[in-house]
């Protein structure tokens, strides 16, 4: 289980500024936590793809972030863990 603070520490080193969540059902377009640069603290939640049209993003945080990876196991795990250079 990874902690919200491990989670940014490691995006911050590996300079990650999108975190996958799923691709769109449709479209195929990857969705998910965009990272703004400056202080990664600005994260957001967006489900924009090229079929949806116009969705404001919706203001997250590293908790979600924490919570949504600790959720996986496996293979799906490991591709967050090689994302991030975590171990």
């Amino acid at each position: 289980m990874y902690t919200p603070e491990e989670i940014k520490n490691a995006a911050i080193k590996k300079a990650v500024f999108f975190i996958p969540h799923h691709n769109c059902s449709i479209c195929h377009c990857p969705v998910g936590y965009t990272i703004y640069p400056l202080t990664h603290e600005n994260i957001y939640f967006d489900s924009r793809c090229d079929c949806t049209g116009y969705t404001r993003p919706q203001l997250s945080n590293w908790e979600s972030v924490a919570n949504w990876i600790n959720q996986h196991t496996g293979e799906d795990l490991d591709k967050y863990k090689k994302l991030l250079g975590l171990t």
